[in-house]
């Protein structure tokens, strides 16, 4: 096994109801703005684009100065990020995080959220049913006076309250729920970009595990190379008999080290991309080299390609979860295909080149 082997499991996302109780329960100085705050980042997340990274950079560097930490929730004191609902977190701020690393988290979350006013305005009525069995140290008075000017006013971003302020310190960015649970991975890419200049991941797993979701996570947050080991399917006139036998077989991988792993240095690369309908290579990607590569899709690990990448991730979810996921994503038609013929041809690779033991770490969907 990896000696660094690790499992990066997400768990389940509490209520917003659970959410408004922990943080009523835990930061008593909260005021009505800073609960709306809570309620607000939820619905809207970080609230505008990051259209000039370079100076958000430059403010979280300041920040990140002057910051004190603080525990967000009862813990070992040294907070990394809490929830807030809405499929995001509040990164905290902390020296052990580059503060390169919560820019580009901080910016792709911001340039891809989407709002929903009418959860936001659900999530008022909660909060004044919350108020009203005592959850917060303000009152339901305090409170309704005032929600009535904040909503004369249009609903809109607020800031915490100076009483929150001196009693926490707050200092975070908002960022993405897939990202908090991604930390380990992501400050070894950051690491490895930094000392290096660049990075290759490569992140395989089973059909249906979500590595092309992950993939596409990660890729947003860095704008990397993204190649796809779906690009390089069996041709026909290799798929005989002693070639399926073959764990790995299954993919052009002689292909993929001539037109891919072969030039992952050179400033940019050309390769064929294996269109299943036509059964043949019928169009040419060029891809310029960027600071991180991710190489997405099973058998991306091949013995064949040599020791070619920097990290690598294993991808795994439940036999159940991905029978379910393979039916919503191809179809019942297609499942015995996938049962009978695709998954057992995956095990078999995984198990004979020691996949999963040999990653830096595994993901859990």
């Amino acid at each position: 096994m990896h000696p660094d082997h690790d499992l990066i499991k997400l768990p389940p996302q509490p209520s917003a109801e659970e959410i408004l109780r922990i943080h009523g329960e835990f930061y008593r100085e909260m005021q009505p703005t800073d609960a709306v705050k809570l309620l607000y980042q939820a619905a809207f997340g970080p609230g505008h684009m990051i259209t000039d990274p370079s100076a958000a950079l430059e403010r979280t560097c300041l920040e990140l100065e002057s910051v004190t930490c603080q525990p967000s929730l009862p813990g070992d004191g040294t907070p990394v990020f809490e929830e807030i609902g809405g499929g995001y977190v509040r990164l905290y701020l902390n020296p052990g995080i580059s503060p390169r690393l919560v820019t580009r988290l901080f910016a792709a979350s911001a340039n891809a959220l989407s709002k929903n006013p009418v959860d936001f305005t659900g999530s008022l009525n909660l909060l004044r049913r919350l108020t009203g069995e005592g959850v917060f140290a303000f009152s339901s008075d305090e409170l309704e006076n005032y929600l009535t000017d904040y909503i004369r006013s249009g609903m809109p971003a607020v800031s915490h309250s100076e009483a929150y302020r001196k009693a926490y310190h707050p200092a975070y960015r908002v960022v993405r729920r897939e990202y908090a649970r991604l930390l380990p991975l992501l400050c070894r890419i950051e690491k490895c970009i930094e000392e290096n200049g660049s990075c290759i991941l490569v992140i395989d797993g089973f059909c249906a595990s979500g590595k092309s979701t992950l993939a596409g996570f990660i890729a947003q947050a860095y704008d990397a190379r993204l190649i796809h080991m779906d690009d390089f399917f069996l041709p026909p006139e290799k798929r005989t008999p002693e070639r399926f036998a073959e764990p790995g077989g299954n993919v052009d991988y002689e292909r993929f080290k001539t037109e891919v792993a072969d030039h992952l240095a050179d400033n940019e690369l050309t390769y064929g991309v294996f269109d299943c309908s036509e059964m043949a290579v019928t169009s040419h990607l060029t891809l310029p080299k960027k600071s991180l590569t991710i190489i997405e899709g099973a058998y991306s690990h091949h013995l064949f390609f040599g020791d070619y990448h920097d990290l690598d991730v294993f991808v795994q979810t439940s036999p159940e979860e991905q029978l379910k996921r393979i039916r919503q994503r191809d179809g019942e038609e297609y499942l015995p295909m996938f049962v009978n013929r695709w998954i057992p041809f995956e095990k078999a690779y995984e198990s004979a080149f020691d996949v999963r033991a040999r990653s830096l770490y595994l993901i859990e969907t």
